[in-house]
Parts: structure tokens; C-alpha cells; sequence
């Protein structure tokens, strides 16, 4: 449908790094994973299906809005593992689970908990800094093309301790570039800095991130830090000089996030949000219809056929056309 529209769906993932680095915090031990994902191929066997596949079923008590989920511009694209989720040995998936949770985290090897994981970050941030491109595939410029397939991909992972802080550096395979979080303290992180050395305009630059390392300044041969990139797509290294004095702590404005109404025209009587929020619902004549915190639904099956206002706690407002 041409839009970005990261929401919370009933989904759930599987970490599977493709790469993995450690470091200590005053005694502990951390280790921080890229979590690509991939499913298994093999001659004869193939685990890879999608939420809309008609092979793919679900149970009907817990995925009520089914029929809403396996539409191709909701989330039947979406690319899921048909070996895990059926658990009573029905024919019926009784939770959707994809591979690779498209973030990067950090798990206490002591106490084997995790502390921190990104979650949508990488996403909430490359659809505002390259829009253009957005979860485009390493060889080509046509946004949202991974959108349905592991994302931007987390690829690899180097940490590096420069003066008194950790950072940590994570290339991302199908954007491409490198995004650099503060993870000093691992119960405190903090992003950083994105950077990425590909065109959005045309077929040039640097394409598909791969291996990730760190000089450091006392192994430099001019006594500066970098980060070094090895590019497969474009056989390339992106060579970044790492700027401490402007190494801060850098936000990236996804908060609060976007807040999106679907589908719309709504249908079979409820529209979904992308997110909790909360709502008061307009008619077209500005009369208040309806009022709810946290909502992430809204049953339309008792409204008027017309066109509503759904107003956010924030002040964001969206159209919503009842059929």
C-alpha cells in the first residue's frame, strides 16, 4: 500500500544472530547479538511460508482477525516459519512466529537474562533518515521490498571502548550502513549515530554490509579510531573515521511514534491502530461518538456508514471511512 506502517502485530520472532560480540561491565559478562534470522533450506524441505499462504492455518480462537492478517497488504506477505507455532499437532498454527527479530540485544551470560534489545528501532529510524529506501534490498533501490523478509537485516557486530564509553557498532545488511549505540551500561542504552555510504538516487556506493571490525586509535596508522565495513554486494569496504567530539548521545525523534488506522475503508466491522493510544472518535459533523484509553481497536459494526475522525491523546488526527 506505499506506506510505512510499523504496528503491533501478533507476531512473534525468533533472535538468530549472525553475529555475536562480547564485552564486561565492572565483572560481567555481556554479550550482544545481530539478530539477522534465516530460515532452513535444504533439498526437499523447506521451512518458509507466509502468514496468507492457504497452507498456512489459524487457530480461530486465538487469531480471531485471521481473515484480516492473510490479506496481502496487511500481513499475508509476511514471510513465517511453518515448524514452530502449532502446538496441539492440528492442522491450525496456534502462534505465528517469523525468524530474525530484525534488532540487536544484549543478554547477561552470567544470569543468561536479557538486558536490552532494540526492537523496532532500526526501522522506527531508517523510515525517517532514508524514506526513499526504506528495508530496501541490498541490490536494488525499491523500497520496502524486505519489508516481509527479516527488514534491514542486522548483519554484523564489533564493540569498541573508546575513552571511558562502549559503543557499539551494527551493520545492516539490506539498507546497508552502520548504526552505533552507547552500551556502557547495558541497562542504559542509548543510540548514537547512523551512518550509510550507499545512493539513494542511483546504483552506487556501498551495498550489502557484511563483516564489521574496529581499529582502534593505538593500532591506527594515523592515531585515529575507525570502523571498517566489508561490503559483498558492492565487493567494497566503507572505511568511517570514528569523531569523538561528535560522538554524543544523538535521538532519532521516533517518539511518539506514527499512529496509523487499518485498514481503511474499514472492513467486517473493526479497524485496528498501530499502536495503544489514546482516542475520541468524531462524526463528520464534529459530534464525540466515543472515547477509549489504550484502545488498539475500534468496533465500527454499530457505526453509520460515513466518514469519522479518530483523534489521538497527542493530537494526532486521521480519517476514517466506515463502508
Amino acid at each position: 500500500n506505499n506506506e510505512v506502517l510499523i504496528a503491533n502485530w501478533p507476531i512473534r520472532s525468533y533472535y538468530i544472530p549472525d553475529a555475536v560480540a562480547s564485552y564486561s561491565v565492572n565483572g560481567t559478562n555481556f554479550i550482544i547479538t545481530a539478530n539477522e534470522g534465516d530460515e532452513k533450506e535444504y533439498t526437499g524441505f523447506e521451512e518458509r511460508t507466509t502468514i496468507g499462504a492457504s497452507s498456512y492455518l489459524l487457530d480461530a480462537a486465538n487469531y480471531p482477525q485471521a481473515a484480516m492478517l492473510k490479506k496481502s497488504h496487511n500481513a499475508g506477505r509476511m514471510r513465517v516459519t511453518n515448524l514452530n507455532g502449532n502446538t496441539d499437532g492440528d492442522a491450525e498454527f496456534e502462534q505465528i512466529y517469523s525468524v530474525g527479530t530484525r534488532s540487536f540485544s544484549i543478554f547477561n551470560t552470567d544470569t543468561k537474562a536479557i538486558a536490552y534489545d532494540s526492537g523496532d528501532d532500526f526501522e522506527m529510524y531508517t523510515s525517517s533518515a532514508l524514506p526513499s529506501i526504506f528495508n530496501a534490498d541490498s541490490e536494488s533501490n525499491t523500497p520496502k521490498s524486505r519489508s516481509r523478509a527479516k527488514g534491514p537485516e542486522p548483519e554484523g557486530v564489533t564493540v569498541a571502548t573508546i575513552m571511558d564509553k562502549t559503543f557499539a557498532f551494527i551493520g545492516l545488511e539490506r539498507i546497508g550502513g552502520v548504526m552505533v549505540y552507547d552500551v556502557t551500561n547495558p541497562e542504559d542504552v542509548k543510540f548514537v549515530d547512523y551512518k550509510n555510504s550507499r545512493s539513494t538516487s542511483a546504483w552506487t556506493g556501498d551495498h550489502g554490509p557484511e563483516g564489521i571490525t574496529f581499529i582502534s586509535a593505538a593500532d591506527s596508522p594515523d592515531t585515529k579510531p575507525y570502523i571498517i565495513i566489508a561490503n559483498e554486494i558492492s565487493g567494497t569496504l566503507s572505511i568511517f573515521e570514528i569523531n569523538m567530539e561528535n560522538l554524543g548521545t544523538g535521538e532519532h525523534g521516533n517518539s511518539p511514534k506514527t499512529f496509523v488506522v487499518f485498514p481503511n475503508p474499514v472492513e467486517d466491522g473493526i479497524a485496528y491502530f498501530n499502536r495503544a493510544a489514546d482516542i475520541e472518535v468524531y462524526d463528520y459533523s464534529g459530534k464525540l461518538i466515543l472515547t477509549e484509553k489504550q484502545a488498539l481497536t475500534i468496533d465500527t459494526s454499530s457505526l453509520a456508514t460515513g466518514l469519522y475522525l479518530v483523534k489521538t491523546s497527542e493530537g494526532i488526527t486521521k480519517k476514517l471511512l466506515v463502508k
